[in-house]
C-alpha cells in the first residue's frame, strides 16, 4: 500500500488513512458495515446526489466536454487562469468531506467522513473522524500520524522518506499551484467547471484520471473523482468549506481537537 501512498496524495485519499495506522481487512470491512448502517442517516452531508451537497457542482453527462473538442483545450488556460486566481486569495481553508470508495469486493461504497484544514504553505490536517478515526498531521519539516485512541506517533521529513514523499505529493496537491501540477500531468477541461487530470505512466497504473470539480463563481474544489484502471473508484465531496478561516494553532501539534 505504501508504494500507491506515495503516487500522489489521491492515494492517501483511496487508503482512506491505512497508512496512518495499519488497518485490517477486518477494520476495513467493519468500516464498511458501519458506514451502510449509519453513516448516510447520522450524517446529512453523506447524499447519493453531488449536486445536493452542492448545487454549483456540474454532472450532468450532457454538458460534458469531449477531451478531443478543440474548444476544450482553447478554453484550458482560461480556466486554470481563473482557478489558479482564486487559490492565489486562499492562505488557509477548511472543510468538512465525505469519502465513497466502491471496491470490486464489496456490494456497497464504504463511506468515510472527516475534515481537512491547511494552512499554506506547510500546515496541514487530515482527519478521519468515522467510522475508524486517523489523522495526519504536517507541520513544517515535522508531524504526527495519530490512531483512533488518539496516540500521537511523530516523524520529522528529513529522516523518513517516506513520510516526505508523501508531504511532497500532498502539497503539489493542495499548494493550490495550478501551473505547477500542469507541468507534472497532463490536464484537460471537461464541462464548465471540471479540471480532469491524467498521471504520468509511473501512476497511472493505479489511477487513470482524476476529476476535480469546482464550484462557481468561487472556483473553490467541491469535488474529486478518483478513477482506477480497474474500474474501482473514490468519490470525495467537499462541504461547509471556509476560506482564510482563523485556525487555532493546537491543530497541528495536538492530535485531539
Amino acid at each position: 500500500m505504501v508504494e500507491r501512498f506515495l503516487c500522489s496524495l489521491l492515494c492517501c485519499l483511496l487508503l482512506a488513512g491505512t497508512v496512518f495506522r495499519p488497518a485490517s481487512a477486518a477494520a476495513v470491512a467493519a468500516a464498511h458495515s458501519a458506514a451502510a448502517d449509519s453513516a448516510a442517516a447520522a450524517d446529512p452531508a453523506v447524499v447519493t446526489d453531488p449536486a445536493a451537497a452542492n448545487p454549483a457542482v456540474d454532472t450532468n453527462p450532457a454538458t460534458a466536454v469531449d477531451s478531443a473538442d478543440p474548444a476544450t483545450d482553447a478554453g484550458l488556460a482560461p480556466f486554470i487562469g481563473a482557478i489558479q486566481a482564486a487559490a492565489d486569495q486562499v492562505e488557509a481553508f477548511a472543510a468538512d468531506f465525505v469519502q465513497e470508495r466502491q471496491l470490486a469486493i464489496f456490494a456497497e461504497p464504504v463511506l468515510f467522513s472527516g475534515r481537512l484544514t491547511v494552512v499554506r504553505p506547510d500546515r496541514l490536517r487530515w482527519e478521519f473522524t468515522r467510522p475508524i478515526a486517523s489523522v495526519l498531521i504536517l507541520a513544517g519539516e515535522g508531524g504526527l500520524r495519530c490512531d483512533e485512541e488518539g496516540v500521537a506517533r511523530p516523524f520529522s521529513l528529513a529522516s523518513d522518506p517516506v513520510m516526505r514523499a508523501v508531504a511532497d505529493q500532498l502539497w503539489l496537491w493542495l499548494g493550490g499551484d495550478y501551473q505547477l501540477l500542469g507541468e507534472r500531468y497532463r490536464l484537460r477541461r471537461q464541462g464548465e467547471n471540471t479540471l480532469v487530470v491524467e498521471p504520468d505512466a509511473a501512476v497511472a497504473a493505479h489511477i487513470s484520471q482524476v476529476a476535480i470539480t469546482f464550484t462557481t463563481p468561487a472556483r473553490q474544489p467541491a469535488e474529486v473523482v478518483i478513477s482506477e484502471p480497474g474500474g474501482d473508484q473514490t468519490r470525495i465531496r467537499f462541504t461547509a468549506l471556509q476560506s482564510n478561516p482563523e485556525v487555532p494553532a493546537s491543530l497541528f501539534t495536538d492530535c485531539r481537537r
